[in-house]
C-alpha cells in the first residue's frame, strides 16, 4: 500500500470475544475516531457497518481482526462482503503492548493495538479470504482436530487399561494376545470372567467398550477425510510418506494455497526456514522455533517416513549427502524438511501427483530390459579428497588451534565420523595395491634370478 493510499484509509481494529466485540476506528495519523461495543449477532454487525459508514467521510475503511476463524468468524464472514478484512496475529498486538511506556491491557487497548499494527504492517499481513478451497480446508481441519482428540483419548484409556489388566491378571494378560488392544482381544476382555473385585471388573469392561467405540469413530473420521480429499482433487496424499491423516493436517493448516506466493513464504509460515543470525563477516543460520507448529510437525513426520527403511530412495540419498557434508542428523533432517515444503507447495499449487524416482533401463543383447548400471562402476577408483594432497590441517585448520568452541568440536567429530568409512576403503585399497606390487616384484626378481643362473652356467 502506497503512502498516498495509506493516507486515505480508515483503520478499524476489532478485539473479538465470545459474546461481545470492541471496535476502534483510527485515522491515518493515529487519531482515535470512535469506539463501539457490539454483540456477536447479525443486527449488531449491521449497526457497526452503519457507524463506520457515517464516520468514514472520504476515507476507505479496512477492518482488522485478531481471530478470523474462531469467535470472530461470523463477523469476518459478514464484513468480507463489503470491506477488506485483514487477519492480525495476536502476538504482534502483544509486542506493541509490551513496548509501551506503561503496559496496560483492556479490550479497548487491544482493539486500538490491532489498528496500530494494521497502520504499520498492512502490506505484510495476510488478507482474510473466503474461497471454496478455504472452506473445504476448514472442514478438513475440523475433522483432523476431532480425530486427534479421539486418538489422545484412546491412548489415555490404553494406559489406564494396562494398570487394570495388571491388577486383575498380573503379567499373565500379556501372554493371551500378541496385541492386547486388537479388536479380537477387546471383545475377549468384555466377556472375560475372573475371580476379582466385581467393581474393578466393571470399570475395566466400561473402558474397553469406550475403546471399541473410539476405534469405529476414528475409522469413520478417516473415511470422511479421504472423501474430502478426493472431492477437492488434492494429490498431496500420493507423496512419499504422506497418508490421508498427514495430508489432512497439512491442508487444514495451509488453507488456500494462493495465500503463499512462493515455497519460501510457506516454509517461513511453517517454521521450516532457517533464521539468519549474522554479524559482521560471520554468516550464521539457526533453526527457528516460530511458525505454525502443527504444520511443522506434519512436515517433520513426513521427512521421518521418507528416510525410514521403506522410505524414498532420493530422500535417503539427500539425507546421507547432508551428513557427509558435516551436518548432524537433526540438521540434515531440517534440510530435507525444507525440500519437502517445495514439493508440497508445487503439488497444491498445480494439483499434480507425486512422481516416484525410477531406475533407468537399458536393453540387453537378447532384447530384454535390464537396469542400467551406474557409470561410476566402470571408472577407476579414486582416493578421497583428503588423501590427494590436502592435509588435515589444511582441511580443518580450527582443529589445530589452541582454543576453539565446543560447537566446532561437535561439527568436526561429525565430519570425521561421516568420512571414516571412505577413509577405511581408501586405506584398504592402497594396501591391496601395495601387496599386488610386491607380489609382482617378487615374481620378477625370481625370474631374473633364474635367467642369471642360466647365463652363468652357459658362460662356464
Amino acid at each position: 500500500m502506497s503512502t498516498c493510499i495509506r493516507s486515505q484509509t480508515l483503520f478499524v481494529g476489532i478485539d473479538v470475544h465470545k459474546e461481545t466485540h470492541i471496535a476502534v476506528g483510527v485515522s491515518p495519523f493515529g487519531e482515535k475516531l470512535f469506539e463501539i461495543k457490539i454483540g456477536n449477532y447479525q443486527k449488531d454487525f449491521q449497526s457497526l457497518s452503519e457507524k463506520v459508514k457515517s464516520l468514514k467521510g472520504s476515507l476507505s475503511p479496512y477492518f482488522g481482526l485478531e481471530d478470523c476463524h474462531g469467535y470472530g468468524e461470523r463477523l469476518a464472514t459478514y464484513l468480507i462482503e463489503k470491506y477488506p478484512v485483514i487477519h492480525v496475529p495476536s502476538i504482534m498486538v502483544d509486542r506493541i503492548r509490551q513496548n509501551a511506556t506503561h503496559p496496560e491491557k483492556s479490550d479497548s487497548l487491544d482493539a486500538y493495538g490491532v489498528a496500530k499494527v494494521m497502520m504499520q504492517s498492512i502490506d505484510t499481513l495476510p488478507p482474510y479470504t473466503l474461497t471454496e478451497e478455504a472452506k473445504r480446508a476448514k472442514q478438513i481441519k475440523e475433522i483432523s482436530v476431532d480425530r486427534e482428540y479421539l486418538v489422545d483419548e484412546r491412548t489415555r484409556l490404553k494406559n489406564q487399561l494396562h494398570i487394570l489388566f495388571y491388577r486383575i491378571w498380573n503379567t499373565e494378560y500379556q501372554t493371551k494376545f500378541k496385541d492386547v488392544f486388537a479388536l479380537k482381544a477387546l471383545k475377549y476382555w468384555i466377556k472375560a470372567k475372573t475371580s476379582c473385585d466385581e467393581y474393578l471388573l466393571r470399570i475395566m469392561k466400561r473402558k474397553v467398550r469406550r475403546i471399541i467405540d473410539l476405534h469405529y469413530e476414528i475409522n469413520e473420521l478417516e473415511k470422511d477425510i479421504t472423501t474430502l480429499l478426493a472431492d477437492g482433487n488434492y494429490t498431496i496424499q500420493t507423496a512419499s510418506g504422506c497418508g490421508a491423516v498427514i495430508a489432512a493436517d497439512i491442508i487444514g493448516e495451509i488453507g488456500d494455497i494462493n495465500r503463499f506466493h512462493s515455497p519460501s513464504s510457506l516454509a517461513k509460515y511453517s517454521g521450516c526456514a532457517p533464521r539468519e543470525c549474522s554479524s559482521g563477516k560471520t554468516k550464521r543460520y539457526r533453526k527457528t522455533r516460530s511458525g505454525n507448529r502443527r504444520l511443522n510437525c506434519a512436515f517433520h513426520r513426513m521427512a521421518l517416513s521418507q528416510i525410514s527403511r521403506m522410505g524414498n530412495s532420493k530422500a535417503k540419498t539427500y539425507f546421507a549427502k547432508k551428513i557427509s557434508e558435516g551436518k548432524s542428523k537433526s540438521q540434515a533432517l531440517v534440510c530435507l524438511r525444507r525440500q519437502i515444503v517445495n514439493i508440497v507447495w508445487m503439488m497444491l499449487k498445480h494439483k499434480t501427483e507425486y512422481r516416484y524416482p525410477q531406475k533407468s533401463l537399458t536393453f540387453s543383447h537378447s532384447g530384454s530390459l535390464l537396469p542400467r548400471r551406474p557409470s561410476t562402476a566402470f571408472r577407476p577408483a579414486t582416493l578421497p579428497e583428503y588423501l590427494e594432497g590436502r592435509t588435515p590441517k589444511e582441511k580443518h585448520p580450527f582443529l589445530f588451534q589452541k582454543k576453539f568452541p565446543t560447537r566446532q568440536i561437535k561439527k568436526a567429530r561429525s565430519v570425521f565420523l561421516s568420512g571414516l568409512p571412505r577413509l577405511c576403503e581408501a586405506v584398504a585399497e592402497r594396501y591391496e595395491r601395495t601387496r599386488q606390487f610386491r607380489a609382482t616384484t617378487r615374481s620378477a626378481r625370481a625370474s631374473f634370478g633364474v635367467l642369471l643362473e642360466v647365463s652363468q652356467n652357459f658362460l662356464v
